[in-house]
C-alpha cells in the first residue's frame, strides 16, 4: 500500500491512500522502491530511506543502481545506461529520476541548472518555527577544512561558501513525549515542514535547518552532536544510539518532483516511508 500525503494551504495535511492502480509494480519489492512513473529514456522510483542511491566502492552495500540494473536489463540491452539525475542521501527517501541514456540525462541535468525541475521536500524538525514561511539564504561550506568539525561531509553556513538557498514553511506544529534521555536532546515539540530548496548544495537542507536552530529529527552529522555520527561508523545501530537519535534515520523526504519542460513534462509524488507517518500528530492535529 502506497500512501500519498496531500498538502493544502488552507486544511492543513492529510494522508489517504491513493495506491490502487495508481503504479504499476514491474517487479519492483514491495516495500523497497516504488515505481512512481516512466516515459521512453526515463523512469521515477521512490527510494526508501536506508538505500544508498549509487554504489560507493566494490562490494558494497546492494544500492539503488544495482537493483534497476536488474529491472531494466532490457532496457539496458542496448547499450543504455542508468544516470540519477537528483541523488538522494543514504537516509533520505522519496523521489528520484533516473535517466536511461546519456541524451536523455543530458537533457535533464540541463533542465535541472535552468530551474526546469522543481523539488518539493518534507520534514520533521525540532522546536517551533517563530514564523509559518521562512527562507534561510545563507552560503554553505566543507566544516572540516576551518577546523569547524570532525566529520568530513559536514557544511556549515560561512561567508565564503558557496551560495544557497532554502526556502520553508510551516505545516503542523505539536507536542510529543519522549523518554527523559531523548526529550533532553530534542525537547518535545516538533514542526512538519515544507522545504523548496532554490539552489542545489549537499546537505543543504539538513544544514540550513541546523543553521535555523531546527535540526532535523534523527540527524546523526546536525543533529544535537555530530559524534554521534562517528559512533554509528565506528560501531553500527548500537541500543544507546537509537534511543537518543529516535529515529533509525534523518527525517526528510523529497515527497514531490516536477519537470516543466520538453518532452519529459511530469509531476510525481512518493508517499512519507510508515515511520515519518506514524510520527505526525494524527495525520491531521495543527497547533
Amino acid at each position: 500500500m502506497e500512501l500519498l500525503l496531500r498538502i493544502d494551504a488552507t486544511e492543513g495535511f492529510t494522508v489517504r491512500d491513493e495506491s490502487s492502480g495508481a503504479q504499476r509494480s514491474q517487479g519492483f519489492p514491495q516495500k523497497s522502491v516504488v515505481l512512481l512513473g516512466e516515459a521512453p529514456g526515463l523512469v521515477v522510483v521512490s527510494k526508501p530511506p536506508g538505500m544508498l542511491t549509487h554504489p560507493k566502492k566494490p562490494g558494497g552495500p546492494r544500492t539503488l543502481w544495482h537493483l534497476l540494473q536488474e529491472l531494466l536489463a532490457c532496457d539496458l540491452a542496448g547499450g543504455g545506461t542508468i544516470s540519477f539525475i537528483n541523488r538522494l542521501d543514504r537516509e533520505t527517501s522519496g523521489v528520484v529520476l533516473v535517466a536511461l541514456g546519456r541524451e536523455t540525462a543530458a537533457k535533464l541535468t540541463k533542465a535541472m541548472t535552468c530551474g526546469e525541475i522543481t523539488k518539493r521536500y518534507l520534514c520533521i524538525a525540532k522546536g517551533w518555527p517563530t514564523c509559518d514561511y521562512f527562507d534561510v539564504d545563507a552560503p554553505l561550506i566543507r566544516a572540516m577544512p576551518l577546523g569547524k568539525s570532525c566529520v568530513a561531509v559536514r557544511r556549515i553556513a560561512h561567508t565564503s561558501g558557496r551560495p544557497a538557498l532554502t526556502r520553508f514553511r510551516v505545516l503542523a506544529r505539536w507536542e510529543q513525549p519522549l523518554p527523559p534521555k531523548s526529550a533532553a536532546l530534542w525537547g518535545e515539540r516538533f514542526s512538519l515542514l515544507e522545504a523548496l530548496p532554490v539552489t542545489g548544495r549537499t546537505h543543504q537542507i539538513r544544514a540550513h535547518l541546523y543553521h535555523a536552530g531546527h535540526p532535523l529529527l534523527g540527524d546523526k552529522i546536525y543533529g544535537p552532536d555530530e559524534r554521534f555520527y562517528l559512533d554509528f561508523i565506528q560501531k553500527g545501530w548500537t541500543e544507546s544510539l537509537i534511543e537518543r537519535l529516535v529515529l533509525t534515520h534523518h527525517a526528510l523526504h523529497c515527497a514531490e518532483m516536477a519537470v516543466t519542460t520538453g518532452l519529459f513534462k511530469g509531476h510525481w509524488i512518493a508517499g512519507l516511508p510508515s515511520d515519518l507517518l506514524n510520527w505526525l500528530p494524527n495525520h491531521k492535529k495543527r497547533i
